[in-house]
This record gives structure tokens, sequence and C-alpha cells, in this order.
């Protein structure tokens, strides 16, 4: 038993990158006296602590781009997905709103919360809202490559399924870019789309 337990403590010590393990002599019990526990019959074992053992990161992360935490976004939205709103959209005649993010990205934590604006909610009740994490990397996604690949992006879709490519933002070069401080661009986009 000792030679399997001295073999897996060599390994997580080589693991992280430790080269010499220190261990204490086990505290005395009642009644010994510190003559009896300082010279141990055999070696003492080095134990690995929960803390030299690592794990292998989860979920979907890429590189550097590790998320802290999953944004929050506004819970009474009903957020659907892609194929599900579209099926919505041709149903019941109405327009997408399509947010494309990432959990990484500062700019997109800082506008998941403006969903949770009465204006912006009552707006997004008249639209069919997906938001769609740019990182998983769906197919369908593709086809909207060339309108750029930054994040946070928004875009409208009419009830026929075509981009509304006249609802855009202001920003000069970033025409789908909505920020938390142009919150009121995104509303007349929103009322644009729901309005035709």
């Amino acid at each position: 038993m000792t030679r399997p337990v001295t073999l897996i403590a060599l390994i997580a010590l080589i693991a992280v990158g430790c080269t010499a393990a220190k261990t204490e002599p086990p505290p005395a019990s009642e009644g010994e006296t510190p003559a009896k526990t300082a010279a141990p019959a055999k070696p003492p074992v080095a134990k690995a602590t929960p803390a030299a053992v690592k794990t292998p990161p989860t979920g979907k992360q890429s590189g550097h781009r590790r998320a802290k935490a999953l944004i929050k976004w506004r819970d009474q939205l009903e957020w659907l997905s892609w194929a599900d709103a579209r099926a919505k959209s041709a149903a019941e005649g109405k327009s997408i709103c399509l947010v494309v993010y990432t959990d990484w990205c500062p700019r997109c934590r800082e506008l998941a919360p403006v969903f949770s604006d009465p204006e912006v909610g009552k707006l997004a009740e008249g639209l069919i809202m997906v938001r769609q994490d740019k990182d998983a990397k769906p197919a369908w996604l593709q086809q909207f490559s060339d309108l750029g690949s930054y994040v946070p992006r928004i875009f409208f879709f009419g009830p026929d399924g075509n981009l509304r490519r006249d609802i855009t933002s202001p920003h000069p070069r970033y025409p789908y870019f909505y920020t938390p401080r142009g919150v009121d661009a995104l509303k007349r986009s929103m009322r644009a789309a729901v309005g035709g």
C-alpha cells in the first residue's frame, strides 16, 4: 500500500513542478513523549494537497479569452434559438432581434443589463429575441460573417427572414455595434423593427 501512495505523491509533485517535498512528523498523541515521535520507523509520505492538483478548464473557452462568469441576461424576456425564432417569426409576422455576444467580451457584459431597461423590455415584447454566443460557432451564423466578426452585434430581421440593412447603429465603422451609452440608438432601432 505504501508504494502506490508514494508513487502517486511523486507523480503529483512532478506534475506541479515541485523538486522536493517538505513533510513534518505527525503530531504527538496524548501520552506520547516527543522522543517517540522524533524518529518515525518509516519515512513519511508526502501527500498531494487539493491546491496542488490541477484540473483542465471546462466549458467553451478559447485561449486567453476565458469567461469569468456567464453573462446575466434579463430573465423576463423570452430568448429563443435561431431555428425557433425563424419559425415563430414566419408564423406571427414579427421581426427578429438577434444579439451576438461572447461571455469574455467586456462590451457584451456592459450591454446585457440594457435589456433590463423597462422601455427596452417593452420594445422586446414586439420582437422575437435571439441571443447567440459567437464562440459556439453555429453554422447558420456564418452567413452573416461578411457583416463583421466583432461583438456585440445586434441584427434585425423582418418576418420574411431577410436582414433589415436599413436598421443599424450610428457607429461609422461598425453598423451593428450597440453600447449601453448608445441605448437610445438601440431603442430607435427596436422601434423601427417593431413598426415595420
